[in-house]
């Protein structure tokens, strides 16, 4: 199987793991590009251009509603995503108030280079942009991270035209890496100064697999630590970050499969107490996911989220 990665890969490898069948692909990540992730591999072979998420909302004791919350995700023929959008509530309280639902829409554009490794963003949040920038070495790690503030210079009213205008630089962070053993290694991240404020020892397995990564900010008592589980297989099966700042926060997710290799269950939880369960069901005929029951227990509701697909 070639692999096409719909995002750029740090320091583990997706064979094995990116299976064909799975079009959510819950891999560790190495740069967060959107709120979902899929595999560029499925998308490409079921020959999906858009993916189109509505979510609907049902209380305990009360009807379903639909507030208007939806995703968007579109997609070259190689599964590359181009761009995103979605939608958030500005009045999440517009049921007691006896309002209709106000929405806020976010755009995002993504680019791709000639093998499908994504190498910028550019986020639209109201009049502002913001871009995000990747640069990689020969081994297709990241090397290189920049956010700027841009504005449009578009002057034909077209926002959907960008012409870069106005550019500040928000963060920067250039990364450098050391071997320190067959399957461990020490990166080193330096601001726009070369000043060094961040180190990562990681861990991964023979097989590529990212087991554990603790990261270490020099100029504070921030720690973080992330460590991943995999089945016999190469599939995630738990994924945990533990963040010390004063107060220890953890999270974990953990997964299960069904036997045509699909997520059917991911639970998520908060200081060891589960908040969010969510289930996956599956077109028999396609094998594209049709919809997902997500069981808020935080809030002591459900979200119904059905998917529709545009092909090429």
């Amino acid at each position: 199987m070639k692999v096409r990665h719909i995002l750029a890969t740090l320091y583990f490898n997706c064979i094995g793991i990116c299976l064909t069948a799975q079009i959510v692909n819950p891999t560790p990540k190495a740069l967060y590009i959107s709120p979902k992730y899929f595999n560029a591999d499925s998308i490409s072979a079921h020959h999906v251009r858009e993916v189109h998420l509505s979510i609907s909302n049902k209380a305990d004791g009360e009807i379903i509603v639909n507030n208007g919350k939806k995703q968007v995700y579109v997609f070259d023929e190689g599964g590359c995503m181009q761009s995103y959008h979605y939608t958030i509530l500005t009045n999440p309280n517009y049921k007691k108030k006896g309002v209709a639902p106000k929405h806020d829409t976010i755009h995002t554009s993504v680019f791709c280079d000639s093998i499908n490794t994504i190498i910028g963003k550019r986020v639209k949040n109201g009049d502002f942009y913001s871009g995000h920038y990747y640069e990689y070495d020969n081994q297709n790690r990241v090397v290189k991270k920049t956010r700027f503030k841009e504005t449009n210079a578009n002057e034909n009213g077209d926002s959907t035209v960008f012409v870069l205008g106005v550019q500040k630089l928000l963060s920067y962070e250039k990364l450098d890496y050391k071997q320190l053993t067959p399957t461990q290694f020490k990166i080193i991240s330096y601001n726009e100064d070369d000043y060094p404020f961040k180190s990562s020892i990681v861990n991964y397995d023979s097989s590529g697999n990212l087991l554990s990564k603790y990261v270490e900010y020099t100029v504070s008592w921030m720690r973080e630590e992330y460590k991943y589980t995999y089945d016999n297989l190469n599939r995630v099966v738990t994924s945990e970050i533990i963040r010390y700042s004063g107060k220890v926060k953890k999270t974990r997710k953990e997964y299960e499969y069904n036997l045509k290799g699909n997520i059917s269950v991911q639970r998520n939880y908060k200081q060891g107490k589960l908040v969010m369960e969510i289930n996956y069901l599956y077109d028999n005929e396609t094998g594209l996911i049709k919809s997902e029951v997500n069981r808020d227990h935080a809030h002591n509701s459900i979200d119904i989220v059905k998917y529709k697909y545009v092909l090429f």
